[in-house]
């Protein structure tokens, strides 16, 4: 008997023992479980958000070289066609003509700078002057200017920066090729590019002349901006300054970091700027001498998913709380229903251990081993 009397109040707390291990096993491996659910979601969730990012990125970058290549192609084709017009064939010849006259050809550059430093032109065919200026608007021109044979200005719209042309990279690789590549200029004080495409003049196989078209980018930051539909896009030079954006601010600044960019069309890859961690990706224009980037900040790709992560992140905390109070349930549950019976029992035997045969056991009508 003094055995049994021992044991009873041991009965009674290794049932209570057993019963604690159950609910703190129960609970741990619950709250794991759907911690491991909710951080399982969390991670596919961020993988289609930088997937759907990288798409929209690379669709931007693909839409925004589409549109740079059909404006530059659009002007390529406006500066064939002046070329080609009898006005500024008659101009060419005219003003080759003149420059003979005058003995131009046999001066230096210097000297012919000097000379022509007022007007920086030869003055000839008003009537094609005139022309031109009206055309300006048309073609959403800044400017368009002639030279002769020698590379001198015959015809222009604008006063130019010099007199002599035949010495720039432009003219010489209108006059070797018949058309050039888009070429950009910065204006700092107007803060604005001016891109320009040159065409060789020419009637039948002799050569007369070069027509240079400059023209705004306005239209065309506009159509950039459509274009990235939220993405910003770039389209950077060699030396990585900017020459057109879908956000004119950037213009003539120096876009850091290009170097990590894949050159790879429709690759997308981490882009660290100076403000902030991006998604960038790159497709090249004009004949390989400009890159289009289009890039989006993580934080901007991040953002249409955060109310969803927000809604995951309160749904395992509502799950957390519901396994805290059905383990807490569970806990009444098996107090009521056999650990106090278990703890009663063993008390009871003790009594009668000790000789006590008058105590009584709770009467219950559950129909189990307890």
């Amino acid at each position: 008997m003094a055995l049994l009397s021992f044991s009873a109040p041991i009965q009674g707390r290794a049932a209570a023992s057993l019963q604690r291990r159950f609910i703190v096993a129960a609970g741990i491996a619950g709250a794991l479980v759907i911690v491991a659910l909710a951080g399982g979601a969390t991670a596919l969730l961020e993988r289609n958000a930088h997937q759907e990012g990288d798409i929209r990125v690379a669709d931007a970058a693909n839409r925004a070289e589409i549109v740079v290549r059909g404006e530059l192609a659009a002007r390529s084709r406006d500066a064939r066609s002046l070329a080609l017009s009898p006005e500024l064939i008659t101009a060419a010849r005219l003003g080759t003509q003149r420059s003979a006259q005058l003995g131009l050809t046999d001066v230096g550059i210097p000297a012919l700078e000097q000379r022509f430093s007022a007007d920086r032109s030869l003055q000839v065919a008003p009537g094609t002057q005139q022309y031109l200026r009206n055309l300006l608007p048309e073609l959403e021109a800044a400017e368009i200017f002639l030279t002769d044979a020698n590379g001198f200005n015959a015809v222009i719209t604008e006063r130019t920066s010099d007199f002599v042309q035949s010495d720039e990279g432009w003219w010489q690789s209108a006059w070797r090729d018949g058309v050039t590549s888009a070429d950009a200029a910065f204006d700092s004080s107007a803060h604005q590019t001016t891109v320009s495409i040159s065409a060789l003049v020419r009637d039948s196989a002799t050569k007369l002349g070069v027509v240079k078209l400059g023209f705004t980018v306005s239209p065309l930051i506009r159509a950039l901006a459509t274009a990235g539909a939220g993405v910003r896009i770039d389209v950077i030079d060699s030396v990585d300054r900017v020459l057109l954006s879908s956000d004119s601010v950037n213009v003539g600044q120096k876009l850091h970091g290009t170097s990590t960019l894949s050159a790879e069309a429709g690759v997308v890859t981490p882009f660290i700027t100076d403000s902030s961690a991006e998604r960038a990706s790159v497709q090249r224009t004009n004949a390989g001498r400009w890159r289009v980037v289009a890039h989006l900040a993580t934080e901007a790709i991040d953002a249409p998913f955060r109310p969803v992560r927000i809604a995951l992140i309160v749904g395992t905390l509502v799950v957390l709380a519901a396994l805290v109070v059905m383990l807490m349930a569970m806990n009444r549950f098996l107090q009521r229903r056999i650990t106090a019976p278990a703890t009663e029992l063993a008390e009871v035997a003790e009594a009668v251990a000790a000789g006590n045969f008058s105590i009584g056991v709770t009467q219950t009508l559950s129909d189990d081993e307890i």
